[in-house]
């Protein structure tokens, strides 16, 4: 179920005059939607929203590994009945984070089940559940890719962040990052060493990484436009101890 502030929002547009498809673009809420709001009026909520209805926000840590997820590689897709879909692509190659996705979702949204589906051609398994407050959970969806727009934390998400960074960032590293080795060769002798990479192109992004960052005390720099890297060998051993290689 939409938000109050999404309802009010459409309300207020469609009053103004704007067409259903200027409603739908400028709020994200979907054409078919926002017609049936226009001819039968606000919706009435049937279950309860976790937020909406301030009942008790999910478990931290879960919700801050499921929010890196969505971060990184998630999208919310809109369906009939005002019902969204969250889908999480994931590499094939990694089951137990494909296994980790799964349970954050079941225990966030607790009562529903996780499913999964495989593309083999793409390597890529697609982790999805429905529910009517996904929108609710991630006030980031909206419209457009999330590079292309403002992407922040709200304050009650910041909360939960704040409790569980590390969560967070094992989230974020394992949908849109790396853990890699290096070579160093000298004249004397040949170095291995190893390092965290995130690649994302929304720097509103990558500062929520960096801040996650300075909150478990992992020193880190930017490596062009798009890739933040911790390099410091004191600062990868304090991301191996929840994060580590993928698997």
């Amino acid at each position: 179920m939409r938000s109050p502030h999404d309802v009010q929002a459409v309300q207020d547009l469609c009053a103004s005059g704007l067409s259903d498809y200027d409603v739908a673009r400028r709020t994200g809420v979907p054409r078919s939607t926002v017609s049936r709001w226009r001819r039968t009026g606000s919706p009435v909520r049937t279950e309860p929203c976790p937020f909406c209805d301030g009942h008790a926000p999910p478990p931290a840590r879960e919700y801050a590994y499921l929010l890196g997820l969505y971060l990184g590689d998630g999208w919310i897709g809109a369906h009939p009945r005002d019902v969204y879909r969250l889908n999480v692509y994931l590499d094939a190659s990694y089951p137990d984070i494909i296994a980790a996705c799964a349970q954050a979702m079941e225990t966030v949204r607790p009562g529903q089940t996780a499913d999964q589906y495989a593309k083999p051609t793409a390597n890529m398994v697609i982790v999805r559940m429905y529910s009517r407050h996904w929108p609710c959970l991630f006030p980031q969806h909206g419209p457009g890719k999330k590079h292309e727009r403002q992407i922040a934390l709200v304050p009650w998400q910041a909360t939960l962040v704040d409790q569980a960074p590390e969560a967070l960032l094992r989230g974020l590293i394992h949908s849109d990052g790396c853990r890699v080795t290096n070579r160093a060769t000298t004249e004397q002798k040949t170095y291995f060493y190893s390092r965290y990479q995130f690649s994302n192109r929304s720097q509103d992004i990558h500062d929520i990484f960096r801040d996650a960052c300075d909150r478990v005390g992992a020193d880190w720099r930017p490596s062009g436009p798009y890739t933040t890297n911790v390099s410091r060998r004191a600062s990868v051993a304090k991301l191996d101890r929840f994060i580590g290689p993928k698997t």
